[in-house]
């Protein structure tokens, strides 16, 4: 269900503008922001007085504000008065240390003076900050030409043109750009990074043999580094001269023989550009010229494996493991298969390997992240965790790694270390747009939908085509019930990506939330033509359908679609939820065993065949489909759950208490299943051996942020007579829910049990008039009226 929440309203200013200032509308720090705007713009029209008199006026409202006393030094510059500039300048340094332009302005000043001392003083504590910024650099240059340090001069021009020149290419200038790269390389005839950088931009240009000439040049400059060469060979290969290409890069391996690089490159290139025998056979001819060369056989295995022939991969690899042993290319070909073994699902193979790799070398980090990451897949988060918490120690930033991590700790119930692992890994690379992601996902995820909005939005603003982000940024803005942003991001979907179904789905859910049924089962049928196998879109279609009071066209529609693609379950199990829906069981049923027949592996049918079959008695039935279903599905565990509801409603306890425990003895992190088994002991047995081993499994709910485990928690104390203990965890899980009855009538009955008289009743009554019904309604209600009696006979006294 798409369900939109309340946008607060937005304040407007006059002038019917929204402005969003901290102070608020027509406050000092927005009188600022206006004579700084409008000095700005006489500045920009070279109408350096009346500048100055709004400089000044900004100056007024925050005697103390960097900016505005930077600004008073420029326009004061501009009116030829240096001394009182600089004293501007120094007042804004003052106030913000960091304000670079008052640090080249003042810097700039004390050349004009012939003080280059002073200068590099004046940007010395910004370098440190901004080893990159033009103007610093540029500064930096005049000082030590002033020194006569003319070589270091020179580095600082280098840097300086070089940024120079990118401001200029950002700003879509791209002969400025051109200008300052000629003219700094006839300066320094010997740069290397410039030349590259003009070429960068001749090829923006499309000035081809310019180009060339240059990266011909780079290799002539420094014939010992491979970089130019492999530039070279991978310009050729772009303007298809493939000839060229091949040439450049052999000649390479000829002049430098170790550089193992150029060698895997023409692999790549023939590989490519030519064809995979040729590679191939020029890889064996390298191998049979350095058989020692481990790099290269790895090279020939990843080269296999590319081509997805992976029996060929295993046999190379192995070989390494054979001639090298344990050595350290023995180790990295383990690593190697065992990851292969990974992706082909020879789970037990790979942890064979992973076994041998860190009983020989136990910090081996690809080792420690393959078993982290299969600790993950097979419900295990606390040694994933363990093994990635190891590879940090040696990779503090490796920001895959902390992806992983935070994952694993939402796994294992610790949502606030897995949002903290995701912060430090943006922090470690601001500019990875898959860590950004994560994080807005989790930041969602979590119930903080308002704090994933500005990381999302920014994404998206970076990258409008990035579906991932544009998905994300629509179920943010549903979360926080902004539904214009919501209309746009699925708009922007459907725009980028028009041949996706995603976007046209989430077009269907925001007109189906606003009750425009008939736009939404258009939408929704536009998905569904364009994935037809989709569950999601037939499921929304069937939804509105229903809706419109068209459940017969519904029923049809999805005979049309199961008869259309008859080997896909899907249809004929959203059909056995329609019919049951519409208390149909027995038609239901015929429906769920069509899907089962076409994809006997999927759990999803079995529960439903099932539910229908409890639904008219037959929960012999029903158990049998269950047990039948748990040794043939692909997600046994899915039904374990299912199978134990079903047992106990058939008066059969222990053996749903069974169930609980064998998945217990296979898994046992699975909270759901201690979860459940901590209820049905408190439930059914009264043994004090049952009751403690319900505290045991219930106690790692004490700290959790899910609310039922919670209150198991807490209801598994109040049934071991820990009355105080009960209603502290209780209060904790009501907080989560406020307004569950089942948490209300447990606090309650707690309470009752603590002597708080008063609370109890309230906890009770809030419970019974939820409205809900509840396994627990007749004790609340007997529970009321013994409080009622007692407090009848017990009248407090009378209020003084």
């Amino acid at each position: 269900m798409f369900v939109w929440a309340t946008k607060s309203r937005l304040m407007l200013c006059a002038g019917g503008f929204a402005t969003l200032i901290l102070i608020g509308c027509g406050g000092a720090e927005a009188r600022k922001a206006r004579h700084l705007e409008k000095g700005h713009t006489y500045y920009a029209e070279k109408n350096f007085e009346k500048a100055r008199v709004e400089f000044r006026n900004a100056l007024q409202i925050a005697p103390n504000d960097s900016e505005a006393r930077y600004q008073n030094g420029l326009v004061d510059e501009k009116l030829g008065n240096p001394r009182e500039a600089a004293q501007f300048y120094q007042g804004a340094i003052d106030a913000n240390a960091d304000n670079v332009g008052a640090r080249v302005a003042l810097a700039r000043l004390y050349l004009f003076g012939g003080a280059p001392e002073r200068a590099l003083e004046a940007i010395k504590p910004s370098l440190v900050k901004h080893p990159d910024d033009a103007g610093l650099l540029t500064v930096r240059a005049a000082a030590r030409v002033q020194l006569k340090d003319p070589d270091a001069a020179l580095q600082d021009d280098e840097s300086a043109a070089a940024v120079l020149a990118g401001i200029y290419k950002a700003k879509d200038e791209p002969e400025k750009a051109r200008t300052v790269l000629e003219g700094a390389i006839k300066r320094i005839p010997a740069t290397v990074d410039l030349r590259i950088a003009l070429a960068q931009l001749y090829a923006g240009l499309n000035q081809v043999p310019q180009v060339e000439a240059l990266l011909i040049d780079l290799v002539r400059l420094n014939p010992k580094e491979k970089a130019h060469r492999l530039r070279l060979a991978q310009f050729y290969a772009r303007m298809n001269q493939l000839d060229e290409a091949e040439r450049v890069l052999r000649e390479g391996i000829k002049e430098l023989p170790d550089e193992r690089e150029l060698k895997i490159s023409l692999v790549d290139f023939l590989a490519a550009r030519r064809s995979r025998d040729a590679a191939e056979k020029e890889l064996e001819s390298m191998i049979a010229a350095n058989p020692k060369d481990y790099d290269l056989r790895l090279a020939q295995a990843q080269f296999f494996e590319q081509g997805k022939d992976f029996p060929r991969a295993e046999a190379s690899l192995r070989a390494i493991m054979t001639a090298a042993d344990l050595d350290p290319a023995g180790i990295t070909a383990r690593d190697r298969l065992a990851a292969l073994k990974i992706q082909t699902n020879d789970v037990p193979g790979a942890e064979k390997l992973l076994a041998e790799v860190l009983a020989k070398s136990p910090r081996d980090n690809d080792a420690l992240i393959l078993r982290g990451n299969l600790s993950l897949v097979q419900k295990d988060p606390k040694s994933a965790i363990a093994d990635l918490r190891s590879v940090l120690r040696d990779q503090p930033n490796a920001v895959g790694v902390m992806r992983t991590l935070a994952r694993a700790h939402l796994a294992n119930g610790e949502p606030a270390l897995a949002e903290e692992t995701m912060r430090r890994a943006v922090d470690a690379n601001p500019k990875d747009a898959g860590a950004r992601l994560d994080l807005a996902k989790l930041l969602s995820q979590l119930g903080k939908p308002e704090q994933a909005k500005p990381i999302i939005d920014e994404l998206v603003k970076q990258q409008p085509d990035n579906m991932e982000a544009l998905e994300t940024q629509f179920k943010v803005a549903a979360a926080t019930g902004d539904k214009s942003e919501a209309q746009a991001a699925a708009d922007a979907m459907v725009a980028t990506h028009p041949k996706l179904a995603e976007g046209y789905f989430d077009q269907a859910a925001v007109a189906e939330s606003a009750q425009r049924l008939d736009d939404a089962l258009k939408l929704y049928s536009a998905a569904l033509e364009l994935q037809p196998e989709s569950s999601e879109p037939l499921e929304g279609m069937t939804r509105v359908l229903v809706k419109l009071k068209r459940t017969p066209e519904a029923l049809k529609r999805l005979d049309a679609t199961a008869a259309q693609f008859p080997k896909v379950p899907i249809a004929p199990n959203i059909k056995g939820e329609l019919l049951m829906a519409t208390q149909h069981p027995a038609d239901a049923e015929l429906a769920y065993k069509t899907a089962i027949e076409r994809e006997p592996k999927w759990w999803v049918p079995y529960r439903g065949l099932a539910a229908a079959q409890a639904s008219n008695n037959g929960f012999d039935a029903a158990i049998a489909t269950l047990r039948e279903a748990i040794v043939k599905v692909d997600q046994p565990q899915a039904l374990q759950t299912q199978l134990a509801i079903l047992l106990e409603r058939a008066g059969k306890p222990d053996d749903a208490i069974g169930i609980y425990e064998d998945e217990l003895r296979k898994n046992p992190q699975a909270d759901a299943a201690a979860n459940n088994l901590a209820m049905l002991l408190i439930t059914y047995k009264k043994d004090s051996q049952s009751l403690d081993r319900a505290k045991s499994l219930s106690a790692r709910f004490a700290s959790s942020n899910n609310a039922d485990f919670l209150d198991t928690y807490g209801w598994v104390l109040y049934k071991r007579g820990e009355s105080e203990a009960a209603v502290a965890a209780l209060q904790a899980a009501l907080s989560k829910t406020p307004d569950s009855p089942t948490s209300l009538y447990h606090l309650g009955m707690a309470q009752a049990s603590a002597g708080q008289a008063e609370a109890a009743r309230d906890s009770l009554t809030r419970s019974l008039k939820s409205g809900k019904n509840f396994s627990g309604m007749d004790e609340a209600k007997a529970t009321l009226e013994k409080i009622a009696t007692v407090g009848a006979s017990n009248p407090a006294p009378p209020k003084t």
